[in-house]
C-alpha cells in the first residue's frame, strides 16, 4: 500500500502505522513526514492472536487526541477478532 494512494500531503496532513496482534504496537508515531511510513512495509507474516476490536478502540483513541479535524482509521485485517 502507498500512502500517496490515500491522498496525504507531506509536512501538511500527518500519518502514524500501528500493528497489532494480541497487543497494539506502534511502528511509526505520528508525523508529518509522511516518507517514514512509505518506507515500512506492511508485507510480513501473522503472528499471535488477533485482538481487532481492541486494536480498532485504542487506535481510534489516539486518533481522537490529534487536532487535525479530519481523521480516519484504515485498518487492514484478515477480519477475525480472537
Amino acid at each position: 500500500m502507498s500512502v500517496t494512494m490515500m491522498n496525504l500531503r507531506d509536512r501538511s496532513d500527518e500519518a502514524a502505522l500501528y500493528t497489532f496482534d494480541s497487543e497494539l504496537q506502534e511502528v511509526v508515531h505520528f508525523t508529518h513526514e509522511l516518507s517514514h511510513i512509505r518506507r515500512r512495509s506492511l508485507e510480513g507474516r501473522p503472528w499471535g492472536q488477533t485482538s481487532l476490536y481492541d486494536a480498532i478502540a485504542k487506535t481510534a483513541r489516539a486518533v481522537a487526541k490529534r487536532t487535525h479535524q479530519h481523521r480516519a482509521v484504515l485498518v487492514i485485517t484478515d477480519g477475525v477478532d480472537t
